[in-house]
Parts: structure tokens; sequence; C-alpha cells
């Protein structure tokens, strides 16, 4: 029994350990051609002879892999793909030690360069340390689509009506192709115009400012970039596409002709990149950000609008060239733009203002045409003369012209929705702004371990100037319902507001050991504005109206002290430190009101900043951060009087204003599971702000006009969430996505009635939002569904019973079929249901387009499509928003392109290989 025990206890082990062998499976993927490191690859093992799928990675940055697995000894094989190459199944026997497989080539294959569609499963997502790598071919699109079509479909990404890209919350503000800049502060130039089907892997992370990069501190001024990864292929020769496309409005008479045609040329290469773009169309498909404005929304409106819908229609131009060079100590880019666009727009607007007595209401309508033209030249270089020494620069320039018209009406009634004022208006502005700068700094290595020195030198200057002419006609009602006044105004109103900032900035960084480095770092930076108003009355243009015109000068000086710990360990990363802020404004009126008088005010802000984050693994992390920031009041809300084009609404500034001071607390948690390519994120955020600014609004309840002043107040604060999942399910050809935001604000404000006691009001804001999404993907078809509802509440504190809440919901989905002879058909669906806006509104829609398109010459080089646009006529354009200033809800309408269809010829440029 003894030596059977004893025989039991020697073979335990051998048992445990042919039962549970943790085997470690490593090895490094090449490209085949270049022969570099290739991040991101998949990596999968599977058993034999079922292949049973049993664990997965991606490769590194260096293109290395590790899997470990308890797994039993015998047959397995090793899959290593990566899309647009040529996918290696290694058979291999595991026995009980480790086994590195080395140094592994992948070929491209040979079908991408023959321009074929590769069918190849496809990771959606995946998440490796601080970014989020989305696989485009894992997101099919319309066969030619833009950029644009690509990444409205990737989990947690949004376009918003002005065109704007948000990712989880955040605002995409520059578009990298393989980590160059491309037309810099500018996204809508990649996502209007680059091809979808260029793109490899579509990368966002937050990138470190300059200063951060080169001086190895981290400084909180990232900002989030989208980063496109151009198929290997892709860089062998030049690569674009020309369209021209015409079509017309279904049964419409007005602007019946539509029309599209433009094209793109690019060359992407390893040390340098060169793109022109140029396009004209009048389908509201702006290729373009407006880079200035010289009007407010007063003066002759500022409306626009992306996709197809917007405030509006559009006709927009656009000439662009960017490029990149890198050489051995010099890397050069830049990009110079033009853009001409014309709006037509058409509004009606409800708006419901909350008063200690009751409700006003307003309806309001208007139509506008805005005409534009906008120039930027954009330049970078940065400069190695040694290992030791970089030395950046960046200058920049933007010059505005626009010409605006608008006529409106207006209709405003009491609580008991009696009408007080009805209201004609006519607006024409004039307005030019122009805007140049430039940052220059310089980082000097001191030794290995990270000591260094940086100076920087910023400056900006711009010059905006308008004038416009205002008219209106007032009828006041009395309570029998009868006019009882009439009031006309004619007024002419020159502007001007120019300013120069510059700022010094000095850094020494000093390596305390491996692990931690001290940053000191003093920043000075001096803002000088100025702004007039000059306004008259038509019939005596020679004189102005002292009491209602103004001119002011302000002179901003902020000194910043700032020391910053920071500590790098290999799971736990921290920065630690504190500012000190003492901040001078003088200001001083030649003009006005308060001509003579001048003002100085000194404040002193101190706050620290926090950053933590936590490492659980190299996709699994948590990120903890807080900062405190100030910023001055423009030198136009310091004004006695702002706009007073309105006589029913007339804005004030004021003089004494303080600057504001924010308090931000964020947080990040981010996981991808490599085993079932789940991906988890979720961004969180609080902000609250002291001396925020907003104005006291006096109601005249008789005439129904309004006087805004503008003023400080303490109590504003928000917080927001977003919560994207996305994950595979067993059946591998189907991924699901969520996204969930909620978001809630208090926005403090003050209301009066008849000029007496103004009393402070809050105004709540709930939002709550849920987007769900699934793909199926076949290799002749792919097909999504999508579905998402979001509420909104707003209630204020002066009047509880008027508490408005509004449901949005959407239904739809798109497909796209590959069909026989080259032809490619794809339709989208969508049916948006609103409930709670206003009752003269005709929200509900059910937008559908389809297109049908076919290849045909050599190596499927041409394409005609076919497609029309709103099939079924009812596409809108409905928003609610809540003031911050002045407790009130409004519902707006614009008019939209509507129905029509467009036969497009496109031709691709191609010299792959040749």
């Amino acid at each position: 029994m003894r030596k059977i025990f004893l025989s039991l206890l020697f073979f335990l082990p051998i048992i445990a350990f042919a039962q549970h062998n943790t085997i470690s499976i490593s090895g490094k993927i090449l490209d085949g051609e270049e022969h570099l490191p290739m991040p991101y690859a998949n990596i999968q093992l599977f058993s034999l002879p079922d292949s049973v799928y049993l664990r997965g990675t991606i490769t590194e940055t260096d293109g290395s892999f590790s899997i470990s697995s308890d797994i039993t000894p015998g047959d397995y094989f090793l899959r290593l793909s990566f899309v647009g190459y040529e996918t290696i199944d290694k058979k291999i026997n595991i026995k009980s030690e480790n086994i590195n497989l080395g140094r592994v080539t992948l070929n491209m294959d040979a079908v991408l360069l023959e321009e074929t569609v590769i069918v190849a499963e496809a990771v959606p997502v995946v998440v490796s340390e601080d970014t989020t790598i989305f696989n485009a071919t894992a997101f099919r699109v319309a066969d030619g689509a833009a950029l644009e079509e690509l990444v409205k479909k990737l989990p947690g990404a949004e376009i918003n009506e002005d065109g704007k890209l948000f990712v989880n919350g955040k605002e995409i503000k520059k578009i990298m192709v393989d980590g160059k800049e491309f037309f810099t502060d500018d996204p809508q130039m990649a996502l209007k115009n680059l091809p979808a089907n260029m793109v490899e892997k579509v990368k966002t992370y937050d990138r470190q400012s300059d200063n951060a990069r080169l001086t190895g501190m981290d400084d909180d001024e990232d900002e989030t970039v989208l980063d496109l990864s151009v198929k290997k292929g892709m860089k062998q020769g030049w690569l674009g596409n020309v369209l021209a496309g015409a079509g017309s409005k279904i049964n419409g008479m007005e602007d019946k002709l539509r029309y599209e045609a433009g094209g793109t040329i690019n060359r992407f290469q390893e040390n340098s990149s060169l793109s022109v773009i140029a396009s004209t169309n009048n389908t509201n498909n702006q290729g373009f950000s407006e880079l200035s404005d010289s009007e407010s929304e007063n003066s002759g409106g500022r409306m626009r609008g992306g996709g197809n819908a917007g405030a509006g229609v559009t006709s927009s131009s656009t000439l662009g060239v960017t490029f990149a060079q890198n050489y051995d100590k010099v890397e050069l880019g830049g990009n110079v733009q033009y853009g001409h666009s014309d709006n037509d727009a058409r509004m009606k607007r409800d708006t419901e203002t909350f008063l200690q007595t009751g409700s006003s209401y307003r309806a309001d309508t208007s139509s506008s045409r805005r005409k534009s033209d906008n120039i930027g030249v954009n330049f970078r270089l940065e400069w190695k003369p040694d290992s030791m020494t970089t030395v950046t620069f960046r200058p920049n320039l933007t010059y505005a012209r626009t010409k605006s018209l608008r006529e409106g009406s207006s209709h405003t009634a009491n609580n008991l929705r009696k009408p007080i004022n009805y209201n004609i208006s006519n607006t024409s502005a004039n307005g030019e702004n122009t805007a140049f700068g430039g940052n220059l700094q310089y980082t000097r290595k001191l030794n290995k371990k990270g000591r260094n020195f940086s100076l920087s030198a910023r400056m900006d200057y711009r010059n905006n100037e308008s004038d416009s002419h205002s008219g209106s006609e007032e009828r006041f009602y009395n309570e029998s319902e009868e006019i009882d006044s009439l009031s006309l105004l004619n007024r002419y109103t020159d502007k001007n507001n120019n300013g120069l900032t510059y700022r010094l900035q000095g850094s020494y960084t000093e390596p305390l050991s491996t692990n931690y480095r001290l940053q000191f770092r003093y920043t000075f930076q001096q803002r000088n504005s100025a702004s007039s108003a000059f306004v008259y009355d038509e019939e005596e243009s020679e004189i102005y109206i002292d009491t209602l015109s103004n001119k002011v000068k302000n002179r901003y000086n902020t000194h910043q002290i700032e020391t910053n710990l920071q500590g790098k360990h290999s799971k736990f990363n921290y920065n630690v430190g504190f500012s000190l802020q003492p901040q001078l404004s003088q200001s001083e009126t030649t003009v006005g009101l308060n001509t003579g008088k001048d003002l100085k005010q000194q404040v002193v802000n101190f706050s620290p900043n926090v950053r933590l984050r936590y490492r659980f693994s190299k996709q699994e992390m948590i990120m903890i951060r807080y900062r405190g920031q100030s910023s001055a009041p423009d030198v136009e809300s310091m004004q006695e009087v702002i706009d007073i084009s309105d006589p029913l609404n007339l804005q004030y500034g004021n003089p004494d204003l303080k600057p504001s001071f924010r308090n931000t607390v964020t947080l990040r948690y981010s996981n991808f599971v490599s085993e079932s390519q789940r991906s988890y994120r979720l961004d969180a955020d609080f902000s609250n702000t002291m001396n925020a600014v907003t104005r006291r609004v006096d109601y005249n309840t008789l005439s129904g006009g309004k006087e805004s002043h503008v003023v400080n107040v303490d109590g504003n604060w928000s917080t927001k969430a977003y919560f994207t999942f996305s994950s595979p399910l067993p059946y591998r050809k189907i991924t699901v996505s969520s996204v969930t935001n909620a978001s809630y604000a208090d926005n403090v404000s003050f209301t009066g009635e008849n000029r007496g006691d103004a009393v402070k009001s809050t105004t709540h804001t709930l939002n709550l939002g849920e987007r769900l999404s699934g793909v199926f993907r076949a290799e002749l078809l792919d097909v999504t569904l999508n579905a998402s509802v979001n509420y909104l509440l707003a209630q204020n504190s002066i009047r509880t019973n008027s508490n408005r809440e509004t449901f949005n919901y959407t239904l739809g989905g798109n497909t796209n079929i590959n069909l026989p002879w080259d032809m490619f058909l794809s339709t989208d669906i969508s049916w948006r249901i609103y409930q709670g806006y206003s009752n003269d509104f005709n929200p509900n829609n059910v937008m559908w387009n389809t297109q049908v398109s076919k290849n045909f010459l050599k190596n499927n080089a041409a394409t005609i499509r076919f497609k029309i646009y709103d099939i079924l006529k009812q596409q809108s354009s409905l928003t609610r928003s809540i003031s911050d200033s002045d407790t009130s809800v409004s519902d707006t309408e614009y008019n939209t392109l509507g129905s029509y269809f467009m036969v497009h010829f496109v031709y691709r440029i191609n010299t792959l290989g040749k």
C-alpha cells in the first residue's frame, strides 16, 4: 500500500502537467516584400483534426506576438493573417516546451494588385494600449464610396448636422494618413474626398502636442485624431478618382438640376505623400470646413448642414493641395486650400421662453442667402540638426469673405397665446476676416536619460471687419389684439475687431531616476484686442449714434508657473503637479456709454492637475485626469453695446466681466478581449465653471421685446458619459455593436420682467441615448441593421410646469449586394419618429436611398452609377435646442435638398506597380 501511495505521488505531477500544461508560442511577423514589422496582424490557434478555435491575439507594433495557454500535447495549427496578404496556416506539434517560430513573412495577396474584391474574415476592432484600430474591410461600404461612409459605420463614430466627426463623444479635429497630417485642421477634406477603398485600417488615439512629444512630459493638450493606414499595394504609384454626375430634382420646379464633379489624385510613400483634391456640387456635400466667419447669426445668419439635410441647400466648390516629405534631418508638410459656398436657407422656429409669471411664445420664419470664399494655408517643419536638438515651426494664414442677405418675420404671444407684436426685418451684410500666426519651438536634450529644456514662441493676429444694413418694422398689439403702435428703424452698422496675441514659454525637465521626471515650466501670454461698432441712422449717415456705438481696447496678461512630476512604471503611470496663474486685464473705452472709464482687474488662480493611468494589460487600461483651466472673456462681450440690429432683441456687453475658470475630471476605461474579439470603452467627464459667462435677460411683457446683458455666474456644471461595445457573435460573420450615452447639465441665468429685479433660474437638461447595430457579412452581400432612441428632458426652476421632453426614434439599415457581371446594388433606409415637438412641425419621415452601379473597362477602372436620394420625398431637418442663457426651448426646421436622382461616371486612376 505504501509503495502504491509513493508511486501515485511520483506520477501525480506528471498527470497534472498533462492536464494543465502552460505552453507559450511566440514569433515575429514581417512583410514579405519590405521585411518590415507588421503590427496588428491576426494570430489564431486551432486544434486538430477538428479545427476548433482555441485562442487568438494580435502582433505588437514591432511585429512580435506571444500566445500562452493551458493545452495538452498534440497536433495544432496556427493561422497567421493580415488583410491584403496571403494567409499562412502552420502545423505545429506541441510537446512540453515553449515554441518560438522565429521570423515569419507574409506575402501580399496578388489579387489585391488586380483590384478585385478580397473576401476575408477580418477582425472588426482591436485595442492596443491607447489606440483603437478598426479593420476597414470589416465595414463594407457601397462601391466608390468616400471615406465618410466608412467612418459612419465605425462603433462609437458619429457625424453631426454640421459635418463634424465625433468618436466616443470627442470631436476629431485632425485626420492623419500614415501618421502624417492630411489638410491640417480640416477633417472634412479627407472625409468627403478620400476613397474608402484605399484604407486598410482606421486608428483613433489621443495625439500628444509637439511639446509633449519632444520633452517626454504630458501637458494635457492632447487632441483626438483619426489616423488612416493606406493599403500596402496603394503605395506603389498614383491613385485617384475622377467623378462627374448630373441629375434632377424629382417633381420639383425650383433648382431642378443637380450636379457633382470632382477629382482626387494621391501618392502615398514611406517618406512622402502628395494629394490634390477638387470638387464642385450643389448637393450639400461641402468637402471643406469654412475656415473663418465674419458674421454672427443676428447679422446675416451662419447656417450650414452636413450630409444631404442640414440648414438649407448649399452649392460649394473646393480646391486643395497637401503634401508631406521626410528627409534625413528635416520633415516638411503643409496644405493650401480654397473653398466657396453658396447657401440658400429657409427656416421656421418656435420658441418658448420661461418667465416668472408665465411663458412667452415666439414664432419665426426667415429666408437667407449667404456666399463665402475661404483661403487657408498651413505649413509645418521639423528640423533635427543632430540627435539632441529639434526645431519645429508651424505658420498659418486664413482669409475669408462673406456676403449675406436675410429677410424674416416673427410673431410673439403672451402666456395666454394672445399676440403682443409682429416684426418684419431685413439685413444685408458684408464681412472680411484675416488671420495669420505661427509657432516656433526649440528643444534640446542634455543627455540620453531625459534631461532637456524647451523654448517656444507663438504669435496670432486677426482682423475681422463687417458692415451691415438692417431695417425693421414692428407692430405692437393692445389687449384687444388691435395694432396699438408702429415702429420703423433703418440702421447701418460698421464693425471691426482685431487682436494680437503672443505667448512665450520655457520648460526644463530633469530625470530624477529611471521612472521619474520633474518638469518646471513658465508661460507668459499677452492678448491685445480692440473692438468697435459704429451705428448710424440711414437718414443721417454722417453722424454715429453715441449711445449705441462703442470702441473698446483690452489688454490681457497671463503668467503661468507650473511644476509637474511624472512617474512611469510597467503598469502604472501618473502626472501630478500644480500651476499658479496671475492674470491682469485692462480695458479702455473711448466711444460709447463708458467713454473715459478705464477698468483694471487682477485675478490669481491656483489649480492642481492630476493624471493617473493603470494598465491591467496591453488591451485593458483605466485613466483618471483632473484639469483646471482659465479663459478670458472676448473683447466683444466687454462692449457696452453688442448688437441692436433686432430692436426686439437688444444685446449688451459688460466691461466688468471676469475671467472664468473651469474644473474638469475625466475617466476612461477600455478593454479588448482577444479571445472573443470583444471591445469595451467608457469615456466620462464632469466639469463645473466658476464665473461662467451667461446673460441677464429682461423681458417687456407689453412689447414682447427683451434686453440681455452679459454677466458672470456660478453654478454651471455638466457631466456626460459614452459607452461603446462591439463583439462578433459565435457565428463570426455577424458583429454587433452598441453605443450608450448620457449627459446632464445645469445652466444658470437671470430673468426679469419690465425692468424689475432679475430672478436667478436654472435649466436642467437630461439627455439619454442608445444606438444598436448589427452587421452580417458574406461573400456576396452584407447587411447592417440599426436602431436608436434619444431622450431629451428640459426643466426650468422658475417654471416647473413647463418641462419639455422629446423622444427621437430611428430604425433602419443598409445592404450592399454583389451582382453578376461586376454590378453592385446598395440601398439604405431610415425611419425617424419624433415625439414632443411643436405641433407646427411635421417631423416623422422615412429616408430611403438606393443605387446600382456597373464596373467596366480594363481592371474595372470605370464605374457608371445611378442613385436616387429620398425616394419617398420625406426628408426633413428638425432640431431642438436648449438655451444656456435665456431660459428658452426652441424647435427649428430648415428647408432640405429634397428628392432627386443622379447619374455618376467614375474613373479610377491607378498606376500601382507601373
